[in-house]
């Protein structure tokens, strides 16, 4: 198991550090409702729901997901 090792926190790290030296403001993601631990750390990192949607992907399947959002500090 790979979890609990500050690999997502490193990774989200230089995403934002990528994304400031770019001059890009926010991020923005989807993550599926019902994986609350992956919710849970992208709260932690600062991220809050800005919408949920369902989207029909084909052959039987949907996305059912939240969008979430982080306003980078400049």
């Amino acid at each position: 198991n790979r979890r609990r090792r500050g690999i997502g926190r490193a990774i989200m790290a230089f995403v934002e550090r990528y994304c400031a030296r770019r001059g890009i403001g926010a991020i923005e993601l989807a993550v599926n409702k019902r994986n609350k631990d992956a919710i849970a750390f992208y709260r932690r990192m600062g991220f809050v729901r800005t919408a949920s949607f369902i989207k029909d992907i084909g052959d039987g399947f949907v996305r059912d997901d939240y969008k979430m959002r982080k306003v980078l500090s400049r």
